[in-house]
């Protein structure tokens, strides 16, 4: 698949599901880093709503659920 069509896809999935958060975005929200936020992921402590295509395809959080826990976390 090209780089282009690959963007073109990740650009409809963000739209169609706009209460998504990238990686980033939840770091920044969990004041976390991204290698944690990752981590995090990958053992099963934070949910991923989806993981995008590849090998090496990015996370994808619910807000719902980021905020969720960066207010259960504040307290």
């Amino acid at each position: 698949m090209c780089l282009r069509n690959l963007a073109i896809r990740v650009y409809l999935v963000l739209m169609k599901y706009d209460h998504l958060v990238t990686t980033s975005e939840a770091a920044k929200m969990l004041h976390r880093s991204i290698r944690t936020v990752n981590r995090m992921a990958r053992d099963g402590s934070l949910a991923p709503a989806l993981k995008l295509p590849g090998a090496t395809g990015a996370y994808m959080f619910a807000r719902e659920d980021i905020e969720a826990l960066a207010g259960a976390s504040v307290t």
